[in-house]
């Protein structure tokens, strides 16, 4: 609507002085002050400022347009309206989507101040852990139904919580899944997480223990109680890790999710995010 205006109103200027410097070459007014070119440009700066985004965007436009000789005013227009939003650091409107659907989004870059901030703050305690040995897949299976987590730390014995891996959510349901397939495993059929898993395994041992080594994490994301926020949020950001396991000495305390993170850098006030006020 505003690049239509602008349009028009030089249309108007070029008819009515046609003699200016401006307009002294043109054959006529309609063909140097095209009011739907500027429409166009105007559109494609109200898009850059809006999303923030810059070639693909020239390119979008001149595919719709199918008129090479505005890559030139489109170009210089977009580039204008991102740096203008830069400057004012006006974040996009997929940044702000993020920031109020609450999507668990870690922003590349970002620094917290406070580092007086650690771990052991922002963990949940309540950790529920699978052990290696011992476990059947009826259990597995109720576990599997009656939580929500997105994963399980795999851990040596229920009692020195010795970490041994990680198994997310979705790799219990695929491991479930197959074991029901497989001829002689039942819901009583003991399960393993081995340390030394090799991929030549069998999924089922001659002792009768279905190996679920295969879908075991053994490279765990892991921080120390004292560990400060900020490299806690630096490895799960870089990793893209949903959880980030919180270990003393080797023993599994705590477990931070992407959710915990955020939602206490958010109501620290001392802790500021940027896309995150």
């Amino acid at each position: 609507m505003f690049g239509t205006l602008v349009g028009m109103g030089v249309h108007t200027v070029a008819s009515s002085y046609p003699e200016f410097f401006l307009f002294r070459d043109c054959t006529s007014a309609t063909f140097c002050a095209a009011g739907s070119v500027y429409a166009i440009v105007g559109a494609a700066s109200v898009l850059a400022g809006v999303t923030q985004v810059s070639v693909s965007l020239a390119v979008i436009m001149l595919e719709l347009t199918d008129r090479l000789n505005l890559l030139l005013p489109l170009m210089i227009t977009i580039l204008l309206a991102k740096m203008v939003t830069n400057f004012f650091g006006t974040p996009s409107i997929y940044d702000s989507y993020v920031h109020m659907k609450r999507y668990p989004y870690l922003e590349p870059g970002a620094i917290i101040e406070n580092e007086l901030a650690d771990a052991s703050r922002v963990m949940s305690k309540k950790v529920i852990c699978i052990p290696a040995t011992g476990t059947t897949i009826h259990q597995l299976e109720e576990l599997y139904k009656t939580t929500k987590t997105f994963g399980f730390p795999i851990v040596e014995d229920l009692e020195t919580k010795q970490l041994v891996g990680y198994l997310a959510r979705i790799e219990l349901k695929v491991a479930l899944q197959t074991a029901k397939r497989h001829t002689g495993v039942d819901a009583n059929t003991p399960v393993e997480f081995p340390k030394d898993y090799d991929i030549t395994s069998s999924f089922v041992d001659f002792e009768g223990n279905v190996n679920f080594g295969k879908y075991c994490d053994l490279f765990v994301a892991q921080v120390f109680p004292d560990s400060p926020l900020s490299k806690v949020y630096a490895l799960m950001q870089e990793t893209g890790s949903q959880h980030t396991v919180v270990v003393d000495g080797g023993k599994v305390v705590g477990i931070i999710s992407k959710k915990d993170l955020i939602s206490f850098i958010d109501q620290s006030e001392d802790i500021p995010r940027k896309y995150f006020l």
